[in-house]
């Protein structure tokens, strides 16, 4: 911060004593304003904790805060309330027992009493049987045997290992699996199954991972239209065709963008009972203008791959919408103007906005302005204006 002396022809003494005052109680203010106050920790739950788990610590001015230390290893992540009272901590696979500490632009707090933190196993699982896509088949074949090799990190011995392999068949399970190991297993069907390996030490430890595999085949679809794209005007219904698709894998789903912000159609496999080409209608609302055109987007997916089909050339125009106001208690022989309000629409290859008028004012006279010249009755009456 800069701070201009102000200059004075009066000498008074007093009248320098004033200013020199306030300058000062802005400084002071703008330094106070500027210091936040030191972090507080009242206390932290849970006092006993596995790595990789979360830690809740309680206490105030934890807004901005920098850093946070569970045991003798930082926090692998962290997250501060609104109120800036309570911080959600993850302690690190690295951590051992120690304090809690929290450090904010306004100092750093250590808590007083200690964070107990128990070695926890890292489960992991490796496809060793896949060529391409990891945890994944897509040769199309019905069976298919996957074989998984143990990368899991286990600090204690006396490890319970459980591997679920998603599919309704007897778990594996084998005390102390060797890091390396491997083990296979033969699915018989195909789509997604959800397998989890989880670790249980003596101390409680329990630490679960999770893989998704696929056993299918890259997806295939198509995309049309039943009806005519071009030269349609708003509100404009459409009914489009997903074909070709009878012959995917279980899991396989299908994405509809219409190209025009409105919510996408999502849908799963089969699209229908009967394996036929599947309809879906949709009804545009707003004109592609200024765009020329909308492009619809259809994306099949699975585990294998993401196949991707578009549709363009979805022309949709808008018609004007006429409206005008006038004064309504209108007198012989004095000028009545009209106040055009017509919203122009869209219109052509080009999206022009050209918009022709006719006005009709009830008594035989016609004109074809935007805004016409005011009109004058000669007679007395209701007419109809158009």
């Amino acid at each position: 911060m800069r701070l201009f002396a102000p200059v004075f022809r009066l000498s008074h003494n007093n009248v320098n004593l004033f200013i020199l005052f306030n300058v000062f109680l802005f400084v002071s203010q703008y330094a106070f304003a500027q210091t936040q106050p030191a972090p507080t920790i009242s206390n932290f739950t849970p006092a006993d904790i596995c790595q990789g788990q979360t830690v809740t610590i309680n206490g105030a001015n934890f807004q901005n805060a920098t850093g946070v230390r569970l045991g003798n290893d930082n926090a692998v992540s962290f997250t501060v309330n609104s109120t800036g009272t309570a911080i959600t901590a993850v302690v690190s696979y690295s951590a051992q027992t120690g304090g809690v500490s929290v450090t904010t632009p306004g100092g750093t707090v250590n808590a007083n009493t200690t964070l107990t933190i128990r070695p926890a196993p890292r489960p992991a699982l490796q496809d060793i049987s896949t060529k391409d896509i990891e945890f994944s088949n897509c040769d199309g074949s019905q069976t298919y045997l996957l074989r998984v090799k143990n990368l899991s990190a286990t600090p204690q011995a006396n490890s319970d290992y459980t591997i679920n392999w998603g599919d309704g068949s007897p778990a594996f399970t084998q005390r102390d699996w060797p890091s390396g190991a491997e083990i296979s297993h033969n699915y018989g069907s195909q789509g997604y199954f959800l397998i989890s390996i989880s670790i249980t030490p003596p101390n409680g430890c329990t630490q679960t991972k999770q893989y998704q595999f696929y056993n299918g085949k890259n997806p295939l679809a198509s995309l049309s239209t039943s009806t005519s794209t071009t030269g349609l005007c708003v509100p404009a219904p459409i009914e489009f065709q997903i074909g070709n698709w009878t012959g995917n894998t279980p899991g396989t789903t299908y994405e509809l963008d219409f190209g025009d912000n409105s919510p996408h159609l999502i849908l799963q496999h089969p699209l229908n009972t009967t394996l036929t080409t599947h309809l879906v209608s949709h009804t545009y609302t707003t004109s592609s203008c200024p765009a020329v055109d909308f492009t619809a987007t259809l994306k099949v997916s699975n585990g294998c791959f993401t196949t991707t089909y578009t549709l363009d050339q979805i022309i949709i125009r808008k018609k004007p919408v006429a409206d005008f106001r006038t004064d309504q208690v209108l007198c012989i022989n004095t000028p009545v103007c009209f106040t055009n309000l017509t919203e122009d629409g869209y219109g052509g290859t080009s999206c022009n906005r050209n918009t022709n008028f006719l006005w009709d004012f009830g008594d035989g006279t016609t004109s074809t302005d935007r805004t016409p010249p005011c009109h004058t009755y000669a007679r007395p009456g209701t007419y109809n204006v158009n």
